[in-house]
């Protein structure tokens, strides 16, 4: 995989990040990745906290589960477990339809392999994208499978003759 540069200062990227958290629940059209290092991630993030917190976006009382920490699978700075903030991602939008079928947890590197297919030009080959994501983030092909089968199950993704659409 080819070494990214920051879109802000052209340093060595630490990671692309989605700008809103899901708890602001962005239409896609509306959601901005960016490729940022750590040091423009954290000024980013510094600017961006006001707007957050008058959105209601952040209701922890201060705790900064930032942007990046939500989006691209660092570990806040609270070392306490963020299953809230995962468990309400998206639990109103389709409360009509998960009434009917127990909840489904996400799988582990969910967030990162949707980043990396985010960084896609769709349609892309399955099968080919999926020993990429193995190979980048060293999974085994089932846990890629579940994945991607989550994805599909949540609309996120569709697959189409072998080939992996958005949804």
């Amino acid at each position: 995989m080819r070494e990214l540069d920051c879109d802000f200062c052209g340093g060595t990227a630490a990671g692309a990040y989605e700008i809103l958290p899901d708890e602001v629940d962005p239409a896609p059209g509306e959601q901005v990745r960016v490729v940022l290092c750590g040091d423009c991630r954290e000024t980013l993030d510094d600017v961006l906290a006001p707007l957050l917190d008058r959105l209601g976006a952040r209701d922890d009382g201060g705790v900064d589960h930032s942007f990046a920490d939500a989006t691209a699978g660092h570990a806040p700075s609270d070392p306490s477990p963020t299953e809230d903030a995962i468990d309400e991602t998206g639990a109103d939008r389709d409360l009509a339809t998960d009434a009917a079928a127990p909840e489904r947890t996400e799988p582990d590197s969910f967030r990162k392999v949707m980043r990396f297919l985010n960084n896609r030009e769709f349609p892309v080959d399955r099968a080919e994208v999926s020993e990429f994501a193995a190979g980048a983030y060293g999974l085994e092909d089932d846990e890629v499978r579940e994945i991607f089968d989550y994805a599909i199950e949540r609309g996120i993704l569709a697959e189409e003759n072998g080939q992996l659409v958005k949804g």
